[in-house]
Parts: structure tokens; C-alpha cells; sequence
């Protein structure tokens, strides 16, 4: 009984190892089918549905990428060249993963495919070659950054194709020194106490250069192609008060009184006091408001800043109290006077957060950071 239980476990798993592979063929799924088949053969099932299905699976698949395959190839757009050759690339993936599981009759096909992408890698790495040429003719003409950029990108595409070489690193170095945007920032404030502060934040702006922008913070640079002044205005402080009051009432036991009973025994009787007091919680709200202007100047055509204005702002609440009364009923959270203020250290770190947000809003509105 035992073995026969056994043996109807194995027969369902394998029945249960053929279903998926085969359920997503017959969907039409053959990618899924492809991948599930191979991957339960890899395992190292002898089961042959599963060779069949991969077999038919990579037919239908080669049948997908033939389809539109000539009007790709014969087009005159680079980018369909690049939509066949990664097609190709991915079906002779697959029949390099696959290929000791598939008959001889592929064979000619895929050297077909090969062949094909033999003939597009070289199409498309001459034609970005041409257009990087072309774009940095531009530049060497006419100066135009925008166009040297091109080159750039026309190069690196070459590369993601054909590697790098000695030649190749070249011509990409020279395409990105030519394209690179020099920025120039400065920063300060009304209130020269907080220039060190500023200073210390937004020199960081250097280490953001990226893509083509070179930034360059307060320092002497040649060839700059734009300005970003920032000026931090008057630091704005307005507080807001807000009272509110709560009464408490305590019943206290302040002595006792002795009662005798007809028998002489003696009872003492608590004897209690109803005490009150009122507790004032003043709530002092401090909003901390600091208007950034900056202003762009442009010494190129290569800056498309604008002038913007922004705040960035903090709220501070503080809270005290006060109570009148009996100081009994006052609960033991508020029988110590309070009367904390705002400190030089919490005014510190105050300023050093807004001067962080402005940080962070310069990133993103100027540098898409």
C-alpha cells in the first residue's frame, strides 16, 4: 500500500513537472514555455514532453522573430537596426542555453541570424561612429557644446556595441571635455553670521557635478558658462502663543479624628479636604522662515536657468506652565515651573535644517537632483 502511494506521488510529480510548460504553450506563451522547459530539463528530467515542448516552443519563437525581421534590417532608422539586432541577440541566447536539447534543423536558421547581426553590429556602430564625427565637426565649428554632447553619446553607443579601445576612450574623453557646462554658484546671506554655515553646505555642490554639469562653488574658474547667486534674506522668527487652562481637584486626608464606642474601643475617623488648582499650559509655536532668492546670469547659450524664488521654513513648539492654587492638586508633571526657552544649541541646529532644505531645493530645481 505504502509503495503504491509512493509511486502515484512521483507519477503526479512529474505529470505536475510537464503541466506548467505544456499549459503556456498551448496559451501561447512560448517565452514561458521556452524557459520552463529548459529549466526542468537542466534539472536533469529525462521526461520527453518536456524536449518536445522546448523544441516547438523555440520553432514558434523563431517564427516570432522572423516576423518583421526584413523590414527592420532593409530600414534606413538606426533604431530599428538596434530593435533586430537585440531580437537576434536574444533568440541565440536562448539557443546557446538550449542547444544540446535541439535537433540539427535550427542550425541553418541561426546561421542566418548570425549573419544578420554580423552585418547590423556593423551598421550600427559605423552609423553612430558618423553621426559623433558629425556632431563634433559642429563643435570644432561653431563651439556648440549641445553638439560635442552628441558626439559623446554617439561614441559611448559605439562602445556598448564594440567594446572599448585605445582609439575609442579618445574620442569619447575629448567629446565629454568639449560638451561639459561650467556652473558657477555663490552663496550668502544678509545676516553675515550665517555665511560660514552656508558656505559649509553648499560648497558639497561640487561633489554633485555630474552628467555635463562642472560646479564650480565660489572659487576663480575660466570658461564659465552660467552664475547662480543665492541670497539668503532676513531670517524670519514669529511666535504665536496659545494658553490653555485645566483645573484639577484633589481630595487630600489631613488628619483624623478619635471616636470612642460604648465599649471604650477607639476608631479614627480620616478626616479630608477638598483642595483645587488651576494649571495655565502655555504653548509658544516658533516658525522659523527664511526667503532664498537666486538669480541666474548667463555667459553662454548653454544654460537655460531661470530666477526663482522660494522659502524653507520650521516650526518650534515649546511648551511651559504655570498653576495657582494648592499646590496638592496640581499633578506631579507640572508642579515644577517651567519656563524653557529656545537655545543658542536648538537655534543651531534650526538654522543648519533650513539651510539644508534650500540645499536640497537648489539640487532639484537646478540639477535634477
Amino acid at each position: 500500500m505504502k509503495q503504491s502511494k509512493y509511486l502515484l506521488y512521483i507519477i503526479c510529480v512529474v505529470l505536475f513537472s510537464c503541466a506548467s510548460p505544456q499549459k503556456h504553450f498551448q496559451k501561447g506563451n512560448y517565452e514561458k514555455a521556452f524557459t520552463e522547459s529548459l529549466k526542468e530539463l537542466n534539472k536533469g528530467k529525462k521526461d520527453r514532453k518536456l524536449k518536445t515542448i522546448l523544441v516547438k516552443s523555440f520553432n514558434e519563437l523563431i517564427k516570432e522573430n522572423r516576423a518583421g525581421a526584413e523590414r527592420l534590417v532593409s530600414s534606413n532608422q538606426i533604431e530599428d537596426w538596434e530593435v533586430a539586432f537585440n531580437r537576434n541577440e536574444n533568440l541565440l541566447d536562448k539557443y546557446d542555453q538550449s542547444s544540446v536539447y535541439l535537433n540539427d534543423s535550427f542550425d541553418p536558421t541561426i546561421e542566418i541570424i548570425n549573419n544578420e547581426n554580423d552585418y547590423l553590429l556593423k551598421e550600427i556602430t559605423n552609423g553612430y561612429m558618423n553621426f559623433g564625427i558629425e556632431s563634433m565637426a559642429i563643435y570644432n565649428e561653431t563651439g556648440d557644446k549641445l553638439a560635442a554632447q552628441d558626439a559623446f553619446n554617439m561614441y559611448t553607443k559605439v562602445a556598448s556595441y564594440n567594446g572599448n579601445s585605445p582609439q575609442l576612450n579618445q574620442l569619447i574623453k575629448e567629446a565629454y571635455e568639449a560638451g561639459v557646462i561650467n556652473i558657477l554658484v555663490s552663496a550668502r546671506s544678509w545676516e553675515s553670521r550665517y555665511d560660514w554655515d552656508i558656505d559649509r553646505r553648499f560648497d558639497n555642490l561640487e561633489d554633485e557635478s555630474q552628467d555635463f554639469y562642472n560646479i564650480v562653488y565660489e572659487r576663480n574658474y575660466e570658461n564659465i558658462d552660467c552664475e547662480l547667486n543665492i541670497d539668503f534674506g532676513v531670517l524670519d522668527i514669529n511666535r504665536q502663543d496659545r494658553i490653555q487652562s485645566e483645573n484639577y481637584e484633589e481630595r487630600i486626608e489631613t488628619g483624623y479624628r478619635t471616636e470612642v464606642d460604648t465599649s471604650g474601643r477607639e476608631t479614627r475617623i480620616p478626616i479630608y479636604e477638598t483642595v483645587t488648582a488651576r494649571v495655565d499650559i502655555i504653548e509658544e509655536n516658533y516658525e522659523f522662515v527664511w526667503d532664498v532668492r537666486v538669480d541666474s546670469d548667463r555667459y553662454s547659450n548653454f544654460c537655460d536657468f531661470r530666477n526663482s524664488t522660494f522659502s524653507v521654513n520650521e516650526i518650534v513648539v515649546i511648551e511651559n506652565y504655570d498653576w495657582q492654587g494648592d499646590e496638592r492638586a496640581v499633578p506631579s508633571r507640572y508642579r515644577n515651573r517651567s519656563r524653557n526657552e529656545i537655545s543658542r544649541r536648538d537655534e543651531e541646529e534650526i538654522i543648519e535644517d533650513l539651510i539644508q532644505e534650500a540645499y536640497r531645493e537648489i539640487r532639484r530645481q537646478y540639477f535634477n537632483l
